[in-house]
């Protein structure tokens, strides 16, 4: 059996996301040699482990997958961050981002489901049920909301 080199890194690329809970994807084309260096020390020095994306693996590896939509966003090549579970993650992500200004964080990845920096932002917990506690109090002041008006207009039409 010939093993192809591309194969080899596609192969590798997938293991590396499936084993992942916390990633992040950040841009790499805006940094010049002094700014990747400045990073990769950064990285080094947390003991994070880290790996090199190439653009036509990404292309590949997501247009087969769920994450289609981020296909647009990947214009050069990109570095995935593997981040251990902490708690003082925001932390982190906030010193990571003061380290380089320039650096372009495409996406968050967080228990296989991915989160552009929009809507990373609003999350205040990494706990599951925590969140999902919160979202059930949303749910509720929501329904509350629109059954009070939903009966204020069924009253006043009867009346």
């Amino acid at each position: 059996m010939k093993l192809k080199l591309n194969n080899y890194k596609i192969t590798r690329l997938k293991h590396f996301i499936k084993t992942i809970k916390l990633s992040v994807f950040c841009h790499v084309t805006s940094l010049n040699a002094k700014n990747w260096l400045k990073v990769k020390q950064f990285l080094i020095y947390e003991t994070l482990n880290f790996q090199r994306l190439y653009n036509i693996l990404i292309k590949n590896i997501i247009h087969k997958s769920v994450f289609k939509n981020f296909i647009g966003l990947i214009n050069g090549s990109i570095f995935c961050i593997n981040i251990q579970i902490k708690k003082d993650f925001f932390f982190f992500l906030k010193k990571f981002l003061k380290i380089n200004s320039e650096l372009t964080i495409l996406c968050i990845r967080i228990n296989n489901r991915m989160y552009s920096i929009v809507q990373f932002i609003n999350i205040k917990n990494l706990n599951y049920i925590f969140n999902i506690f919160k979202l059930y109090k949303v749910f509720k002041n929501l329904l509350t909301i629109l059954f009070k008006k939903i009966f204020r207009v069924f009253r006043n039409s009867v009346i």
